[in-house]
């Protein structure tokens, strides 16, 4: 297990849990009440996730109601958080409607487990046990022999320019003088520079 210190704060810790099987990001986060559902140290958190295909599972202190995850009501708050989850096609693994956090004088759901798509989180539940805090205690199973490999993905920042030039030039030959670009030439040059483009785009890890 290694802690990515880079992506941690006050608010925000991140392991990554490495096996043969694939590589696992780790999150816990507290969205503190007068702060943005979720953090925007989460969101570029989950951005990174999802542009590289890696997987990740998210513990959160979410204080945001909605009734999709056993809120008896709903407030801007869970709007947000609600909104954040679908627009990254995150997976949330809350089960039924038992409080996670059990207060003096209300009781509600606040702690969201949430995960990317392909990441299997099974057997989640509130435990029925003291945990000596107003919050529950959460158990889940993560079946890490299941875990799909992170496939590489092409990078554009990381493009062979001075190949990429190189073999466009071979592959259309000399430009000559153009005055003008008929849409049946671009017709019929596009497919050849989107293949060198792609071939030209180096791989990295998922």
């Amino acid at each position: 297990m290694i802690c990515t210190s880079r992506h941690c704060n006050d608010d925000l810790t991140v392991v990554v849990l490495e096996s043969r099987e694939g590589c696992l990001l780790l999150a816990s986060c507290y969205m503190a009440h007068d702060k943005p559902a979720p953090p925007d140290e989460l969101r570029r958190l989950v951005d990174m996730v999802c542009s590289s295909n890696k997987h990740i599972i998210i513990g959160t202190d979410a204080n945001a109601h909605h009734s999709v995850w056993g809120s008896p009501d709903i407030n801007d708050r869970g709007e947000s958080a609600l909104d954040f989850i679908l627009n990254h096609k995150l997976r949330l693994a809350n089960r039924g409607e038992v409080s996670t956090y059990v207060g003096p004088t209300s009781s509600n759901v606040l702690d969201l487990t949430i995960a990317t798509e392909c990441t299997n989180v099974e057997e989640w539940r509130v435990l029925d046990r003291p945990s000596f805090s107003d919050h529950n205690y959460i158990q889940f199973t993560i079946p890490f022999n299941r875990l799909p490999a992170a496939q590489p993905f092409r990078n554009p920042r990381k493009t062979n320019w001075a190949k990429f030039s190189s073999l466009v030039s071979k592959s259309l030959g000399p430009p000559g003088n153009i005055n003008s670009v008929s849409p049946e030439v671009v017709q019929e040059d596009d497919p050849i520079i989107q293949k060198v483009f792609m071939e030209n785009l180096l791989l990295g890890p998922g």
